[in-house]
């Protein structure tokens, strides 16, 4: 969010969204019917966001006054008692907390920060500058009824009142360095107990016996999970570097300060100039933290130049593709995880998965996104009517089939092992529209879902959003929150999940674990299906696990499903100890093929090779059949509760007896005991666990003969896929 100088405010009502390279003015309307349509110019404020939206509190603006005489009260009409509301989505503004409610009176220079859904409020001063200052804490939940914003009463050693600190939260606690009430300046340390509401001060600076850091206030704060660093700032008449990083060591209690390199594509120094009343986020990358500090003031030169500094290799580099419209300072920049950190995991998961199998001297080719590629051209969803937005997802998805098949002729005409990865699969596309036109598409385009979901792609892989079921990145310390955007996100995460159920290979990688084994997983799960071995390198423990249903609820109690017709034949095999079979699955007279040969590994363990067949291949394997055994008919039910992906077989006759009625339910997951339990769908009414028991196996109950009679009946079971 952009402002001009607190002294000559212009008549702004732009918003500025940061692009890999790249500033973009947003356009926007208004959502407020009557009143005001948006924020006036205003700086001074401060804004934080989630994924859903921006929240700009506060403000100054000299312009917005009309002084008559004897007006004692116009200084503070420049200044903004309000809490506005940017939708991300929707790109419209709204009041939240206006004139009818209390809300601070100190509005410039506080300090800001969102926590899952609570927004806290500290410090910041009325006008003029530094006569009223504040050292109080506030607190509001801007998506939660009544709308109010509160006072949270606190106790212990109270930071003194001032303006221009900045804070953070680490580890349960608040945490506030430095600010001024006007004409000192301190970097004083002090911190809130969230639990217990308690201040205490963490540290105070004596420049006359340590090497402490001089006072400072407009300053921005980074962190990692040992050290605070103090990113610029400045007093009245001086602004500090950024070449020398004031750095608090959290456990240490000490301070010292953290050279940083130079961006070794400029000339000397390359680092950027001292500056205050800058703005600075911070996000996680694969090569550790990053921060990108935009615009600020020495005192003499307004900057509108963005830099970023690698907090792992302290290296900077200038944006040289990157400029602010015009110079800012006492400005704000908020930064949502969707725009600047690993969400799902998908594109961090992708280099990773190509690294992997390259190291293994495969050769893997990286489809890339066709949305991305087509957007990048100019092409602006904001701009199209529905018919043209419907047409551009039409031709998008033509356009990614035929992208797709250019990689797939290579991987077929490839002399080495060959893997790949496409970043996105044509089913995505019917998440975003509604059913009724994805229909339209499918028959307009004779496309089927069989061929799109289920041929077309050997192992579907959804990276679950950090916002669903990554907690620990939406909460305090003991509470799970939850917000606007963590719920859109938590939606729009789930409409992708659901695009792609049926498909016979899908699994879910959810965030139960840390991002690092996350992404393991997902390797582990790629290897598994491929049959490769990858001993203890990735820690997986996931296997499938198999229940009995007494009974099919109606249809009502399901989440969304996909049913298909399933047949599978058992065909006569080599040797006593090795099965093989076929199997048909389909929907609406559309079907995929697959022979599967199981056969007991060198260390006891078995592994199965899959083939995909042509319908002409799985008619003549047919003439194979192995008479000793039935054919399986089944309904298989696919769908997803919590994340968990859930396959329901539920037996068809013609069959043997022992199959009638019968219902399995089979999941993958590393849990057990209680907590396996506990991610079973409630809806169903399950008899028992049967993992591993023989009287379950699809190979055993297909058998015609009866168990106490027969020979081929097979005790040893090792995960079979069924």
């Amino acid at each position: 969010m952009s402002s001009d100088a607190s002294t000559a405010v212009a008549d702004s009502d732009q918003v500025f969204c940061f692009r890999p390279y790249e500033v973009k003015r947003v356009k926007y309307k208004s959502y407020t019917k009557n009143g005001r349509s948006r924020p006036f110019a205003r700086s001074g404020h401060r804004i934080v966001c989630d994924d859903a939206a921006i929240y700009c509190f506060g403000g100054f603006n000299p312009n917005m006054a009309v002084v008559t005489e004897d007006d004692d009260d116009a200084g503070s009409r420049c200044l903004f008692q309000e809490l506005w509301k940017y939708d991300i989505v929707r790109k419209e503004w709204s009041l939240v907390m206006g004139p009818n409610h209390v809300l601070p009176q100190e509005l410039a220079s506080n300090a800001m920060i969102l926590l899952g859904e609570t927004l806290i409020v500290f410090g910041g001063t009325g006008f003029p500058f530094g006569v009223n200052c504040s050292n109080r804490v506030y607190v509001c939940q801007p998506e939660k009824k009544p709308k109010e914003m509160t006072e949270v009463e606190v106790k212990g050693d109270l930071p003194p009142a001032q303006y221009g600190q900045a804070i953070v939260y680490h580890d349960g606690h608040l945490y506030t360095i430095g600010g001024t009430e006007g004409f000192d300046y301190t970097c004083d340390i002090y911190r809130l107990n969230i639990s217990s509401k308690t201040w205490e001060c963490a540290y105070a600076c004596r420049q006359d016996i340590r090497d402490d850091p001089p006072g400072r206030y407009r300053h921005e704060i980074a962190i990692d999970d040992e050290r605070i660093y103090i990113i610029g700032g400045g007093t009245s008449d001086s602004a500090f570097s950024l070449a020398s990083i004031p750095t608090y060591h959290i456990r240490e209690n000490v301070w010292s300060y953290t050279a940083t390199k130079p961006d070794p594509n400029l000339p000397l120094p390359g680092v950027p100039t001292a500056r205050k009343c800058h703005s600075c986020v911070q996000y996680k990358t694969d090569q550790g933290t990053e921060i990108v500090v935009a615009g600020g003031y020495d005192g003499r030169t307004y900057y509108g130049d963005i830099w970023k500094l690698n907090l792992s290799s302290l290296q900077w580099q200038l944006m040289q593709k990157s400029v602010l419209p015009h110079p800012l300072f006492f400005h704000d920049a908020a930064c949502s995880s969707a725009g600047c950190g690993p969400c799902g995991g998908k594109t961090t998961g992708q280099a990773r998965l190509c690294t992997f199998f390259e190291n293994l001297g495969w050769k893997v080719f990286r489809v890339p996104e066709t949305a991305t590629v087509l957007l990048s051209g100019g092409i602006k969803f904001s701009d199209l009517t529905a018919d043209e937005a419907y047409k551009f997802q039409e031709n998008l998805i033509r356009t990614m089939i035929q992208i797709e098949n250019t990689f797939f002729e290579l991987g077929r005409s490839c002399t080495r092992n060959c893997l790949i990865i496409c970043d996105r699969g044509v089913m995505d596309a019917s998440a975003f529209v509604s059913k009724e036109k994805w229909e339209r598409m499918l028959k307009t385009n004779t496309w089927n879902p069989v061929e799109l979901r289920d041929n077309r792609y050997n192992h579907i892989l959804h990276m679950v959003s950090a916002a669903n079921g990554a907690e620990a990145f939406y909460s305090t310390e003991d509470h799970a929150c939850r917000s606007e955007g963590v719920d859109l996100a938590r939606e729009l995460d789930y409409k992708s999940a659901a695009a792609w159920i049926g498909h016979p290979y899908f699994d879910v990688i959810d965030n139960s674990t840390d991002f690092e084994n996350k992404v393991n997983r997902m390797i582990e799960c790629v290897c598994q299906k491929l049959g490769i071995d990858t001993g203890d390198r990735l820690l997986t423990t996931s296997k499938k696990v198999k229940f009995l249903v007494s009974e099919l609820p109606v249809d009502s109690l399901f989440p969304a499903f996909q049913d298909f017709e399933v047949v599978h034949h058992y065909l006569q095999s080599a040797g006593p100890r090795v099965q093989a079979r076929l199997r048909k699955r389909g929907q609406n007279g559309h079907f995929s093929y697959i022979h599967t040969i199981r056969r007991p590994h060198l260390h006891g363990q078995s592994i199965e090779v899959k083939t995909q067949l042509t319908h002409r291949d799985y008619l003549n394997m047919l003439t194979q059949r192995d008479d000793a055994h039935f054919t399986i008919y089944k309904k298989r039910r696919c769908f997803l509760v919590n994340n968990q992906y859930f396959q329901m077989d539920i037996y068809k006759e013609p069959g043997h007896p022992r199959c009638k009625g019968l219902i399995l339910l089979e999941t993958y997951t590393s849990l057990s005991g209680d907590k396996l339990k506990c991610i079973l769908p409630k809806f169903l009414n399950i008899v028992k666990e049967v993992t591993g028991h023989p009287d379950y196996s699809m190979f055993n109950l297909s058998l015609k003969e009866d168990w106490s009679n027969t020979k081929k009946f097979c005790y040893s079971l090792h995960d079979q896929d069924e």
